[in-house]
C-alpha cells in the first residue's frame, strides 16, 4: 500500500476496513464494558463466569478503527485514479447491512429481541466482510500470475495474529472452564480462521505457484546500474557523442517504469 510518500493513495481496502473495525470497535467495547450486554450473555450462558472479550481486543479494535479511519482520510486527501471509487456491491451491502441493523434495532424496541442480538448480528456482518475484502487480492495474484510488488511481510504478521488470537480463545475457554465461551465470542473464532485460510493461499502463490515469476530489483541495484549508465557517453541524432551530463539532463530516467519490491501493485484496487 502507498500514500504520503507520492502524496497518492492507490489500492487501498478503506471501504470494507473502516466499516469492518467500525463493528469490531462497537462489539468488543459492548462486550467489555456495557454491563446490559453482560446480563444478557449471562443470562443466555448461564453456566459462564462472564464473555471472554479482554481488554487487548479492545485494544486491537480501537487501533484497527484509527487506523482505517486515517487511511480513509487519505483517500479523501492525496490525488487517485478517476476509476478508483466505491463499487456498486460495496455500497449496496453497506446500506442493506444498515437495513438490517436499523430492523433489528426496531425489534429489540418492541421486544422481539434483546441487545445481545444485535451485537451478534453485527459480528455476523464483520465475518461476512472479512471474507470478502480478501478475495480481490487473491484474484489480482491470479490474473497477474505473480505477487511481485506485493507484501508478504504483512501476511506473515497476520497470520501470527490469528494463530495466537485462536489460542488465546482457547485459553481463555480453558482457564475458566467454560467452552461455551468460545461460541459466546464467536466472532474472534470465525476472525482467526477466515485469516488462517487466505494467507496460507496468499502464502501458497507467493512461495509456491508464482515463485519462479518473481523479478525483484533493489534500490541499491538500480542506483549502480544508473550511475554506471550515466558514464557512458551517448550519440546525438547526427552521430556526434556528447558529454554524459548533457545527455542525462535529456534523459528519462530509466528506473521510471520499475516496480520494486516495497511497492503494493492496486492492492485490493478491484473492489473498492
Amino acid at each position: 500500500m502507498s500514500s504520503s510518500p507520492f502524496q497518492m493513495n492507490q489500492g487501498i481496502m478503506s471501504t470494507w476496513s473502516i466499516v469492518s473495525d467500525i463493528i469490531g470497535w462497537i462489539y468488543n467495547l459492548s462486550f467489555y464494558f456495557d454491563k446490559e450486554i453482560q446480563e444478557e450473555y449471562q443470562s443466555r450462558h448461564p453456566d459462564s463466569d462472564g464473555n471472554l472479550v479482554r481488554m487487548n481486543d479492545v485494544v486491537f479494535s480501537i487501533h484497527g478503527f484509527v487506523i482505517s479511519l486515517f487511511i480513509l482520510l487519505q483517500t479523501c486527501v492525496y490525488k487517485k485514479h478517476e476509476t478508483q471509487k466505491i463499487s456498486s456491491f460495496a455500497a449496496s451491502f453497506v446500506w442493506l447491512a444498515c437495513m438490517v441493523a436499523v430492523l433489528v434495532v426496531s425489534t429489540i424496541h418492541y421486544g422481539g429481541a434483546i441487545w445481545l442480538d444485535f451485537m451478534y448480528y453485527l459480528s455476523s456482518v464483520k465475518l461476512i466482510i472479512s471474507f470478502i475484502k480478501y478475495l480481490p487480492q487473491v484474484w489480482i495474484n491470479y490474473k497477474r500470475k505473480s505477487t511481485q510488488g506485493w507484501s508478504v511481510q504483512y501476511i506473515i504478521w497476520d497470520l501470527s495474529g490469528g494463530v495466537l488470537s485462536i489460542i488465546q480463545l482457547l485459553l481463555d475457554a480453558y482457564i475458566d472452564g467454560d467452552w461455551s465461551g468460545i461460541e459466546g465470542d464467536n466472532v474472534k473464532l470465525g476472525l482467526g480462521i477466515i485469516v488462517i485460510g487466505y494467507d496460507f493461499i496468499f502464502l501458497f502463490q507467493h512461495y509456491i505457484l508464482y515463485y519462479s515469476h518473481q523479478h525483484f530489483v533493489t534500490i541499491p541495484q538500480d542506483r549502480r546500474s544508473l550511475l554506471a549508465d550515466s558514464r557512458v557517453p551517448i550519440e546525438d541524432d547526427d552521430g556526434n557523442s556528447v558529454s554524459s551530463y548533457n545527455s542525462s539532463m535529456n534523459r528519462r530516467p530509466i528506473n521510471a517504469n520499475r516496480n520494486y519490491g516495497s511497492t503494493n501493485i492496486s492492492l485490493y484496487a478491484a473492489s473498492v
